[in-house]
């Protein structure tokens, strides 16, 4: 068992599986459930202080594109499209996944006005899969800010499938190692610069909030709630952020690992010491594999990933495992592409249980995730407190 398994969950190549073919009329997302109207404003930052080792032009600076839904007051006549900049971002895209993004029907309205109460509002910053957009976790991106959260997802440049610039530029995902340490190696310095791209937003949020600003977010954000989530190696990302930055009060990851792990333990082979979520899909034999052979290996993997979640020093962290879910449970794509009222109901168990977590460690409104007895038929839920 001392074997690399070499699985990156974060592979995660398009917006849309390229063979579906997009038929019928407007796709609807769940509806938020909380009490708020949602808001969604799009930024493009430059970070002046970091050159993008992607790109072929040495003068180039990281930038990024950032999806900000909120709770709004009255909602704007203007509903907000699923994809920003979709007539640019087109020529980088399969016919297939334009159309579906044109289908998709959003619940925010573009540039509303920010909810007055409460004064200021817990921030959450999301990181999606590779090979993906932001635009793909809309529906619990909505369903946070109908709760009382600012989220703010981050489309990184080279990462997702595609990007446009500040200048105009359509620059595509690029290209990875096909394997092995490459690969490995290769994921790591991209999940690096995926939480330098977090703490450059969280910077750029928090000059927005500042009372002083002319913004309509002045005064109304409290980075001092900071949450922190993401899918697959933006759910490494997250987790690398939570080690390195102790201003992320709390992290989740949604079914990123490499080598089983939901996290890049330190020396220690620690995680976070922050509370933190980690969702995921069962584990499964491989192709061949004798069934007492798997379920050897699969506890092994499963503790193995379970003790770098001992190390928060506060609260709680959990695993969650939602029986039938698949990687893209995680985000809109299966309800988008099939709206199987199964699928529909594990994305909506994903959104319940991410508004449970935040509430719990960024309000503390919310009771404890419980272990036992859990609701939702097919849900392991295993909890982990300090030592």
């Amino acid at each position: 068992m001392k074997g690399r398994s070499h699985i990156l969950a974060g592979v995660f190549t398009a917006i849309v599986v390229s063979a579906v073919q997009v038929s019928g009329g407007p796709r609807d997302l769940p509806q938020p459930t909380g009490p708020n109207a949602v808001g969604r404003r799009v930024f493009h930052w430059v970070d002046q202080s970091r050159r993008d080792v992607l790109s072929s032009a040495a003068a180039d600076r990281r930038e990024v594109t950032v999806y900000v839904w909120y709770p709004a007051g009255k909602p704007s006549s203007v509903s907000a499209p699923y994809v920003d900049d979709l007539d640019r971002l087109a020529r980088a895209l399969s016919r297939d996944e334009v159309s579906l993004a044109r289908a998709a029907l959003t619940h925010a309205s573009a540039n509303a006005p920010v909810a007055t109460t409460p004064a200021r509002f817990p921030v959450i910053l999301f990181s999606p899969g590779a090979g993906s957009l932001a635009a793909l976790y809309t529906a619990f991106c909505e369903e946070l800010a109908s709760r009382g959260y600012v989220v703010a997802a981050v489309d990184h440049p080279y990462d997702g499938s595609a990007a446009v610039l500040v200048d105009g530029r359509i620059v595509k995902q690029a290209k990875s190692p096909d394997g092995g340490e490459a690969l490995l190696q290769y994921q790591r310095e991209r999940v690096d610069v995926r939480r330098a791209d977090l703490r450059f937003v969280l910077d750029q949020l928090t000059r927005l909030g500042d009372s002083t600003s002319a913004d309509p977010f002045s005064g109304r954000l409290d980075p001092s709630r900071l949450g922190v989530i993401g899918h697959s190696v933006g759910g490494m990302t997250a987790a690398q952020f939570c080690m390195r930055d102790a201003q992320a009060v709390a992290c989740a990851n949604l079914d990123g690992v490499v080598t089983a792990l939901p996290v890049y333990p330190d020396a220690d082979g620690r995680g976070p010491s922050q509370p933190f979520l980690f969702m995921d899909k069962p584990f499964s034999a491989m192709p061949g594999e004798k069934p007492d052979d798997a379920n050897q290996r699969i506890a092994f993997l499963r503790q193995r990933g379970n003790a770098t979640l001992t190390s928060v020093t506060r609260a709680h962290s959990y695993r969650i495992t939602l029986a039938g879910a698949t990687h893209a449970t995680f985000s809109d794509e299966e309800v988008l592409t099939g709206n199987d009222r199964v699928q529909r109901e594990l994305l909506n168990r994903v959104r319940r249980y991410i508004v449970s977590f935040f509430d719990e460690m960024l309000k503390g409104t919310g009771e404890a995730i419980q272990p036992a007895s859990p609701t939702d038929e097919g849900v392991t839920i295993d909890a982990f407190s300090p030592k």
